[in-house]
């Protein structure tokens, strides 16, 4: 019992820890920028010719 409850315990403190904040920011050529909580860019999204939004990680 007290094995499961370690597991448990061990899982959700490493879940926390290696979560990803997203803020979302737009540039000026009308691009959404989407950035971690150290303000890195991890991709952006854009328009195509057909109106799709695409996201380009980086």
């Amino acid at each position: 019992m007290k094995r499961i409850v370690f597991i448990l315990a061990l899982s959700l403190i490493t879940t926390i820890t290696f979560a990803q904040t997203i803020t979302y920011t737009k540039d000026i050529n009308g691009k959404t920028i989407a950035k971690d909580r150290y303000n890195k860019t991890v991709g952006t999204y854009k328009l195509d010719i057909n109106g799709n939004w695409v996201y380009t990680e980086r």
